[in-house]
């Protein structure tokens, strides 16, 4: 019909830019000398705050830049104030991979790609519900398909909600794919007072 039309109805925000600025040598050799523990299919750096380190500092101010711009677009609530809880390092190795998963206690989560090569290395994303029926579709689109995957390069930034449930697929690059991790929480006031769902985070 020449009056119909589809909508995107709470469609699940996805933050996407690039720095444009590699990293240092100094920052890429402390995050590859860094102790690292096991993860299910990587390895994580043992530091959990890694942009709480003073070289890092700009790169921090850049991403809480990027947070600031993704929740006035999305969320456009003037007395909420986000803030960088832990940080972290992910070390996949070729044909290793990062298991599928959410980031619990937080609000925004995000990834910085440090190493990873253009047309290779992804992130792939998963419908939050589970489909009633299972058809096969010609050509896959933001409604029939249960994932997504989004390739990613070297000083990309990718910003979600923390519930989002993503993984990475083994890898099929030569070089291991660096990148760095976070989370966030809320400071300031939500709700209502009216409807009885206000609340004072500090």
């Amino acid at each position: 019909m020449s009056n119909s039309k589809i909508m995107d109805l709470f469609p699940t925000p996805l933050y996407i830019t690039n720095i444009n600025k590699p990293i240092s040598t100094q920052q890429k050799e402390y995050l590859l000398n860094a102790p690292k523990i096991e993860n299910m299919g990587n390895l994580r750096g043992e530091d959990g705050y890694v942009l709480n380190q003073p070289m890092f500092a700009e790169l921090k101010n850049f991403i809480m830049q990027c947070i600031k711009e993704y929740i006035d677009s999305v969320y456009a609530s003037p007395s909420l104030d986000v803030y960088i809880t832990q940080s972290w390092a992910n070390f996949t190795k070729p044909k290793e991979f990062h298991h599928r998963h959410s980031h619990p206690n937080s609000f925004i989560s995000g990834v910085f790609y440090v190493n990873a090569k253009p047309k290779e290395d992804m992130i792939k994303f998963y419908k939050e519900r589970s489909a009633i029926f299972d058809f096969m579709p010609k050509q896959p689109n933001n409604y029939n398909s249960n994932d997504v995957a989004i390739l990613v390069e070297t000083g990309d930034l990718v910003l979600f909600p923390s519930s989002f449930v993503h993984e990475v697929p083994p890898t099929t690059s030569e070089e291991t794919r660096v990148s760095i991790a976070f989370n966030t929480f809320i400071r300031g006031y939500i709700g209502d007072e009216k409807s009885s769902t206000a609340l004072y985070l500090h």
